[in-house]
This record gives structure tokens, C-alpha cells and sequence, in this order.
């Protein structure tokens, strides 16, 4: 039986930044489920200023390009799931996000789930970490993570990549990469420059976010579009855990 794989992600784009390579891998035996609907809940003037209708203009894009970069990458359509959560509320529905996607790996067998590591970059992202790790637990999968492979500049920004172990493109993967990030993906008019080409991956064990709680500055904290605060997370992650036990 082949191996399945489940790559989880927060947001529209993320399966490509991080895992486009071991998607590329993979395709034929893999499921990408997207977590967020790619639009927080901003007022209408930030869509509109962007060149949107509205909102729900925005989120239609962002699903479309998603599945287009999904089938680039050779996973089918049908493979393709989203499950609507707004962005930035993950904290809110971590029960309705284990629940789904315990039920979505039982019914298509998964073996292997990827998923983001812990990293402070975006509360979205430690949101879908915490919960891949119950996922992949309650259905007695692997679960590996993945840098967000931003070119580190900052000294907050966290774990060392030197931890992981780096997965190099062939000239083909990486110029498809490129060719995804930069023709599919023209709502986020993403700086090719911002990432790594290489990918960095390692196999989890354990659920621990203490490398978040003992930072002294976690990334997101520094950007004013993004609301949830670190005690926000921190507390939707221990009334999870103590609902679990």
C-alpha cells in the first residue's frame, strides 16, 4: 500500500514556500489541506485598496490560485481540500480543525502528515503545527515539519534551520517552485528574494512549544496587521490540552 500524505497548511501559499519540494515528491500519493479561507477579517477598504471587490473577491482568488498551484504540483484536484477557518482565528477553533482533519486522515489513510514547525511567524502557523501534532497522534501517523523558510536575517527568528535536514532542488523542482511563487500566486506579490529555494524538514516526536514561550520576541509581534497577541495562543493551547486529557 502506498504510503499517504497529508500536507497540512495554514495558508494559501504555504505549501509551496515551505514543502513545494517534498509535495513535487510526492504528488501522486498526496493530500493538501489548506486551513485558513486567505482573508482575515479586516474592513472592506484594505481588500478595495488592494485592487478587490470585496473580501470574498479576495478569499475566491486565493482558493483558485491555491488549487492551480496544487495541480501544478501534481496533486489532484480532488485531493485538494480547504477548510474555511477565518485567517487569523485558528486559536478560536482548534477542537473543529483536530476533529476535521482526524476524520479526513481516517478516511483517506493517511500515513505521513507535513506541516510547519513552531516558529513565531504567524499565529496561523503555530495554530496548525499544535493541532497537526493531536492529528497525527490520533491516527497513528508521522508527522514531519517544516522551516518557513524565510531567508533569516533576524535573530528572532526561530528554531535554527540547523536542526533540520535540508532537501535540495533539482534545477526542474526549483525553477517550477519559482515559476509557481511568482505566475500563481500574483495576489501576494511575493519577493522571490524572502525565500530559500532549499527546504528544510525533520520528524516530530514531541508537542512542545516552549521554544515559543521562552522568546523573548516572536515575529508576529512586530507586525501590526496581525491581531491574535502570544497569551491568546498560549491559552487556546492549554484549553485544548486540558479538554484532551
Amino acid at each position: 500500500m502506498a504510503n499517504k500524505h497529508l500536507y497540512l497548511v495554514p495558508h494559501m501559499d504555504d505549501e509551496i514556500i515551505s514543502m513545494g519540494i517534498s509535495v513535487m515528491r510526492n504528488a501522486s500519493d498526496s493530500h493538501l489541506v489548506v486551513i485558513t479561507n486567505g482573508g482575515p477579517r479586516y474592513g472592506e477598504e484594505f481588500f478595495l485598496n488592494k485592487g478587490y471587490v470585496s473580501r470574498e473577491h479576495y478569499m475566491k482568488i486565493r482558493e483558485a490560485e491555491t488549487k492551480i498551484s496544487g495541480i501544478v504540483l501534481g496533486v489532484d484536484e480532488s485531493d485538494i481540500k480547504f477548510l474555511g477557518v477565518n485567517d487569523q482565528e485558528t486559536q478560536n477553533h482548534i477542537p473543529f480543525i483536530v476533529d476535521s482533519l482526524i476524520m479526513y486522515a481516517h478516511e483517506h489513510k493517511i500515513k505521513t502528515i507535513h506541516t510547519l514547525c513552531y516558529e513565531g511567524n504567524h499565529p496561523d502557523h503555530d495554530v496548525v503545527r499544535f493541532c497537526a501534532w493531536f492529528v497525527a497522534k490520533a491516527v497513528g501517523a508521522e508527522l514531519i515539519e517544516y522551516s518557513n523558510n524565510l531567508v533569516r536575517k533576524r535573530k528572532y527568528e526561530i528554531p535554527s534551520v540547523a536542526d533540520f535536514k535540508v532537501v535540495k532542488p533539482t534545477a526542474e523542482e526549483k525553477a517550477l517552485k519559482r515559476k509557481i511563487l511568482s505566475m500563481v500566486y500574483k495576489s501576494q506579490n511575493i519577493n522571490l528574494d524572502r525565500y530559500k529555494t532549499r527546504e528544510y524538514r525533520r520528524p516530530v516526536e514531541l508537542n512542545d512549544y516552549s521554544i515559543l514561550k521562552n522568546a523573548k520576541r516572536l515575529r508576529f509581534e512586530k507586525i501590526s496587521l496581525i491581531k491574535p497577541t502570544r497569551k491568546e495562543l498560549f491559552s487556546a493551547f492549554e484549553r485544548f490540552e486540558n479538554s484532551r486529557h
